[in-house]
């Protein structure tokens, strides 16, 4: 599981939930839940252990300081871009620990550190870099999107 979007403007998912909520953690658990009976099947017939990796992030300390704001994942008013985005990944490692309680698969939470991706980069509020300086900052310090694939791939296919 993984998913593209960071500290974007309010705006809802077509199915009025906030764009970044739904995106990086309502579209993984769905996809997840959906997959879930399959992966116990195939885990009981072939004796191996289901496997389940889902990117995450440090950016889950970004969230709110209350957490997850169920009550208010859809408040325009008080609407922070960044802490929405944390509070997304947030989301992404509880369910992912929710999982590894209550079924028999393997679950990897990948921290991939920062990876370089050349799409524009939307900046509001308190980010830290203005595009020159990240752009700079990930021609020389920052993982290029293959070696993500490769962790990803790598996480998906050891122990077997």
């Amino acid at each position: 599981n993984n998913a593209g979007i960071m500290a974007c403007p309010f705006k809802l998912s077509k199915d009025n939930i906030e764009l970044q909520f739904a995106t990086n953690h309502i579209g993984h658990f769905l996809l997840t839940n959906l997959l879930l009976d399959t992966m116990k099947k195939t885990t009981r017939e072939s004796k191996k252990e289901g496997r389940i990796v889902n990117v995450a992030s440090e950016a889950h300390r970004f969230a709110y300081p209350e957490g997850i704001r169920f009550d208010k994942i859809n408040d325009q008013s008080s609407y922070n871009n960044w802490r929405a985005y944390g509070q997304s990944k947030l989301a992404n490692v509880l369910h992912a620990n929710q999982l590894t309680k209550h079924l028999k698969v393997h679950l990897l939470l990948l921290y991939s550190g920062v990876i370089y991706m050349p799409y524009g980069l939307v900046v509001h509020n308190w980010c830290v870099f203005t595009i020159v300086q990240y752009n700079l900052l990930c021609l020389t310090l920052i993982k290029k999107r293959m070696s993500l694939g490769r962790c990803s791939f790598h996480c998906l296919i050891s122990f077997l």
